[in-house]
């Protein structure tokens, strides 16, 4: 089944901001100073486009084609930026979605972690090749590290059961996305970690061959 939002998109910012204040907002604000001016940008994902106005305006980007399965979802992120002629709204799932271009900059912000492995490694595959060769990866999502205190596992736990119950989500626990950035030869120049390590937001970048 198809990971769907719509039954939710209308609570969504207010249920995020109740459960994890403003972690997610700042996992996701925290590199878009780093970003090129004036680029091709590739978003997947974006839901209701809350981080999307100040995209616009930090990375003043050339253009940015907006990938969201959920119609609701892109309802809500249209009216966070009226009147933005950079923005092309994509109802489509990702999988569907063919670029006609190579991007400067593709953006995922907690997009991967609903996929099971298998997909999540098909899904970066077509990220890496969707990026320009010197393009940039800017990442934030949950991810298991390893090492998490008891209360932070149950805390996962209920979080995939409510997701599975309201969205068909199809992970019972956290990726391990160090291992698909390393097969896909992904490399992360800069990285912060927020909700007490719960949650990662990373620049990611093609590693050159014979560097």
């Amino acid at each position: 089944m198809t990971n769907n939002y719509n039954h939710i998109a209308f609570i969504y910012d207010a249920l995020v901001r109740l459960v994890f204040g403003h972690q997610l907002v700042k996992a996701q604000r925290c590199f878009l100073s780093e970003l090129p001016q004036n680029a091709n940008i590739l978003f997947v994902g974006g839901g209701t486009g809350k981080i999307l106005p100040e995209l616009l305006s930090i990375a003043q980007p050339h253009i940015v084609d907006y990938v969201e399965l959920s119609p609701k979802m892109i309802s809500i992120a249209k009216k966070r930026c009226l009147h933005q002629e950079r923005v092309q709204f994509i109802q489509k799932d990702f999988n569907d979605f063919v670029p006609n271009k190579k991007y400067d900059v593709v953006i995922t912000f907690f997009f991967l972690d609903l996929f099971e492995e298998e997909k999540i490694n098909r899904l970066i595959q077509k990220i890496n090749m969707s990026l320009s060769t010197d393009g940039l990866w800017l990442f934030a999502d949950f991810v298991d590290r390893g090492h998490y205190q008891w209360y932070q596992k149950v805390f996962v736990k209920l979080m995939y059961a409510f997701f599975r119950l309201f969205t068909n989500v199809e992970r019972h626990k956290l990726p391990h996305f160090l291992n698909h950035f390393a097969k896909h030869s992904l490399h992360t120049i800069k990285v912060k970690h927020f909700f007490h390590g719960l949650i990662s937001s990373k620049i990611l970048v093609k590693e050159k061959r014979g560097a």
